[in-house]
Order: structure tokens, then C-alpha cells, then sequence
């Protein structure tokens, strides 16, 4: 009996696999893979390109578990009394209106979205962003906010990245070089 490989992590025997499409469980994606179907609509689950899982945690959706978990870590804190508030998703304008060469518009407003605004008890607002790979774009918007704002963003990484970094090995989500 041989094993079909069902995105990255299950293994089944072909058995399993043959019960699975049959049963509507298991459907063709647009590039010719297989995965899991949406049992409400019967097309391909999302998957995301870093592997993040989308987590819902008090009706919000976030981008990752390590986000979800943060939001839960701010509001303990929050009703402990160790800050004063936090918000979500929160814009930031970096740009104006960019221009190209001959002068038409290429983007009439360029944001940064930080996962976390929060405001300590001194008044102090701190941004944080929760990174599992830290992506060339960001590390630009990080600049761009310092540049622009004045402000510095924490970055919140995950454990396997502290774990690579403690190690001396290059971490498999990037590293900032901003801090």
C-alpha cells in the first residue's frame, strides 16, 4: 500500500486518499493539487503561502496563531492594568501620492498597517508587528514609518526563530536588520 502526500504535513494510504475524493473531502486546486475542500462550498480551502493559519479569536480573524495569541497577551494586560489600551490593525500613511517618471500616478497612497497599536500608562504609544518572516516590503515600510513618523515598530517572532537565532543559523523566517 504506497502513501499520497495531502499538503505539507499528512501523509494517507491510497485507500484513504480514493475515500477522501470520493466522499468530496479531498478536490483538484487550480495548479493540479490536491486539498482539502471547504465543506460548504466544495472548491479548495485557502492556504496560505507562508503557512500561517488564520485564527479567530473574539469574532476577529488574524493572519497567524503568534498574532491571535498576542491580542489574548494585550488583553490580559489591558484588564491587569499594565496598559492603557491597544487597537488593531492600525494605518499609518507613508507615502503621498508616488508618481512614475513621466509623471502619472503609480499609487496615490502607500500605508503601513501595524498588527498592534498600544497605548502604555505613561501615554506612550508602541507599535508592534507580529512577523513570522520578515519580507524586503516590510523591512521598506519599517524605514519608510521611521522616516516619515519617528516611530519604531517591535517585532514579535516566533519561537522557531528565536530558537535558529540562539542557534547561531540563519533563521527560516528572515531577520530585521531596523531596530
Amino acid at each position: 500500500m504506497s502513501n499520497t502526500a495531502i499538503g505539507k504535513q499528512e501523509r494517507i494510504s491510497t485507500v484513504e486518499f480514493n475515500r477522501r475524493v470520493a466522499a468530496g473531502q479531498l478536490v483538484q486546486d487550480a495548479k493540479g493539487k490536491w486539498r482539502e475542500a471547504d465543506a460548504k462550498t466544495g472548491k479548495p480551502k485557502a492556504t496560505s503561502k507562508y503557512g500561517n493559519k488564520i485564527t479567530e479569536v473574539d469574532g476577529r480573524k488574524f493572519d497567524s496563531a503568534l498574532e491571535a495569541q498576542h491580542y489574548q497577551l494585550l488583553k490580559q494586560q489591558k484588564e491587569a492594568g499594565i496598559i492603557a489600551d491597544f487597537e488593531c490593525q492600525v494605518r499609518y500613511p507613508i507615502a503621498d501620492k508616488v508618481l512614475n517618471e513621466d509623471g502619472s500616478v503609480y499609487s496615490h497612497k502607500i500605508d503601513y498597517v501595524a498588527d498592534f497599536a498600544i497605548t502604555h500608562l505613561d501615554g506612550r504609544i508602541e507599535l508592534v508587528d507580529v512577523k513570522g518572516m520578515v519580507l524586503g516590503l516590510y523591512k521598506l515600510k519599517k524605514a519608510l514609518m521611521w522616516h516619515r513618523h519617528r516611530i519604531k515598530i517591535t517585532e514579535i517572532f516566533s519561537s522557531h526563530h528565536k530558537k535558529a537565532k540562539k542557534a547561531g543559523k540563519r533563521p527560516k523566517t528572515g531577520e530585521s536588520k531596523h531596530g
